[in-house]
């Protein structure tokens, strides 16, 4: 998910009144690139028009790429593009669901950019078993990003660095993991907060920081308006008292 600039931080014209990265026509493909551990293989997951990969080989950013998506047709451009940006013989374009059919025995970096943070839950475990020489996971979750942080914890990983991108008049989320931590030992329990906010983004300074608060204190408004009393119901109601608090900055 996306997050449109709230009004209040909007010109009069509609546009945001700030700009998080000047001169920069693809801020949120600069943010993934600079987040791709330097050397390793990029396995870039839910590639699209492989635009992250293409763009990582033509700036030496890695050494090599895969591109896995499970549509055939934007595959078929990307090789296209590729080949005409001159990096065809370094990228390797594979349709399939995530890595349900590959091992990567050697340092890489996964990205999971513009996908469910449901999926990279769900699918983590197995990427770690299928990447052992895993050296930095990128995510760009587009939902769920709270179950999305539970789950990375669980598996292991700490968080390095959090950050917002404004692309396009709209608050997009890049994430950094690294293997190896005291997540995921019995005793760790990462605060509720945590989870919730982004432990580097709450500690952090990001200047998109409160724009994006509060598209989360709007969203998770209208969430709970729609919701049933229920389980659910609570633990959005507790969410939504963790994002005012952080607006208030109490």
């Amino acid at each position: 998910m996306s997050w449109k600039v709230p009004k209040s931080w909007q010109s009069a014209s509609g546009e945001p009144a700030f700009c998080s990265s000047p001169g920069d026509p693809y801020p949120r493909l600069t943010a993934l690139q600079r987040h791709i551990e330097a050397g390793t293989l990029l396995v870039d997951i839910g590639t699209d028009h492989a635009r992250l990969p293409i763009a990582a080989l033509q700036s030496d950013r890695c050494t090599a790429a895969i591109g896995i998506d499970i549509h055939a047709d934007p595959l078929a451009g990307a090789r296209l593009r590729a080949m005409a940006a001159g990096v065809g013989s370094r990228l390797i374009l594979h349709q399939d669901d995530a890595l349900t059919n590959l091992c990567i025995r050697v340092p890489c970096t996964i990205v999971g950019a513009g996908i469910g943070g449901n999926l990279i839950a769900s699918s983590v475990e197995e990427w770690l078993r299928r990447a052992p020489e895993l050296k930095a996971l990128v995510l760009n979750p587009m939902s769920e990003e709270r179950m999305m942080r539970a789950a990375l914890y669980r598996a292991g990983l700490r968080c390095q660095h959090q950050t917002l991108v404004l692309d396009s008049g709209r608050i997009f989320l890049v994430e950094r993991w690294l293997p190896g931590s005291l997540a995921g030992s019995p005793s760790f329990q990462p605060a509720d907060e945590d989870i919730i906010l982004g432990e580097r983004l709450k500690a952090g300074h990001d200047p998109l920081w409160q724009p994006w608060l509060h598209t989360q204190h709007d969203w998770l408004q209208r969430s709970l308006r729609a919701m049933p009393p229920g389980e659910r119901r609570e633990q959005t109601s507790g969410h939504l008292a963790v994002v005012k608090q952080a607006i208030s900055g109490t």
